[in-house]
């Protein structure tokens, strides 16, 4: 189904699949979509529990991203991976996360 999400004071419905990622920012979980951001009351832990985990991925601590809407992924310093999405935003993947990554997307 639907998740809500909140945006100038409105509860916003949106499909998960349209969310490009989830971050946390100061105890506020934001989730983007190729043209909005929105609030969601929901933990990023919630989150990763009740979002299908073949698609959704934790990238980092503070960070799920929907592995459906990675165009590139680019090794940065340190091990660390970035993942660019569809809108041109940049995710950075740390290091404790990358050989899931690599088994669900099959590198």
């Amino acid at each position: 189904g639907k998740m809500n999400f909140y945006k100038d004071g409105r509860i916003v419905f949106v499909d998960p699949e349209d969310v490009l990622y989830f971050e946390s920012v100061d105890d506020t979980v934001f989730a983007y979509t190729k043209d909005s951001v929105y609030e969601t009351k929901s933990k990023l832990y919630q989150l990763e529990n009740e979002l299908p985990a073949s698609i959704f991925f934790r990238a980092s601590k503070g960070v799920i991203v929907n592995l459906d809407k990675i165009d590139s992924l680019m090794p940065v310093f340190g091990g660390r991976f970035e993942a660019v999405l569809q809108n041109g935003y940049k995710v950075v993947v740390s290091r404790n996360y990358l050989n899931t990554l690599k088994e669900l997307l099959g590198l």
